[in-house]
C-alpha cells in the first residue's frame, strides 16, 4: 500500500498476517475482526431468528449447483448433470444459483432447459447495479434444503460447511485458457 492507516481492520486472520507479511503493517496496527456475514449461522442468531420472510417453496429433493465468480462455461456442466441425474436419480431436481459477481463477458446467464433458477433470487432480492443480491437470511433455506451442492470454488463453501452439507468442489481443467476451474482452485 502507498499510504499506510493509523489503523487496519480486516476480516480474517490469515488477511492479516498477509497484511503484515506483504504489506508491512505493523501487527500492533491491524486487527483481524470477522465478517458479519456468517451471523445468520451463529447461536445467537438462532435465538432471535424471526421467520417474517415467506420462504419460497423448493423442490422435494434438489442438488443445489452454485455458480463461480470465475468465467467457465457453467451449461456444459449443468447439462451433464442434468443428464445423470435423469439416468440415475430421477427423483431429483436441480436448482441453479448463478454466483452475483459472476464474469459473464456481456452474456446472459440462461441455464439448460429443466434446470431451475434460484426461487430465493427473485423474492425480496436486492439489485446492485445490474446484479441480483438474495438476502443473506435465504442462504440457509436453499442450502439446508438440498441433498447435495455441487460448485466450483466460492465463499458459499463455508455455508455449506457451517450447516455440515456435503459440498462436491469442481476444479477441473475445461480448458479455459484464461482461468479453469482446476487453476482457480
Amino acid at each position: 500500500m502507498s499510504y499506510q492507516p493509523s489503523h487496519t481492520i480486516v476480516w480474517g486472520e490469515q488477511t492479516r498476517l498477509h497484511g503484515i507479511t506483504y504489506q508491512g503493517i505493523n501487527p500492533n496496527k491491524i486487527t483481524a475482526l470477522g465478517t458479519p456475514r456468517f451471523f445468520f449461522y451463529s447461536k445467537e442468531f438462532k435465538k432471535t431468528e424471526n421467520n417474517k420472510n415467506k420462504l419460497p417453496i423448493l423442490p422435494k429433493k434438489y442438488i443445489l449447483f452454485l455458480g463461480a465468480q470465475t468465467f467457465f462455461d457453467e451449461n456444459i456442466v449443468l447439462e451433464k448433470l442434468k443428464r445423470l441425474i435423469r439416468e440415475r436419480f430421477n427423483e431429483f431436481e436441480i436448482i441453479y444459483r448463478p454466483h452475483p459477481w459472476r464474469e459473464t463477458f456481456g452474456r446472459k446467464i440462461k441455464p439448460p432447459k429443466g434446470v431451475i433458477i434460484d426461487p430465493t433470487l427473485t423474492k425480496d432480492s436486492e439489485t446492485h447495479g445490474s446484479m441480483l443480491l438474495p438476502k443473506l437470511d435465504l442462504y440457509k433455506h436453499i442450502i439446508s434444503n438440498s441433498s447435495l451442492i455441487i460448485g466450483g470454488c466460492t465463499s458459499m463453501i463455508i455455508e455449506c460447511s457451517l450447516l455440515k452439507k456435503p459440498y462436491l468442489l469442481l476444479a477441473h481443467d475445461d480448458g479455459n485458457p484464461i482461468q479453469s476451474p482446476f487453476e482457480y482452485y
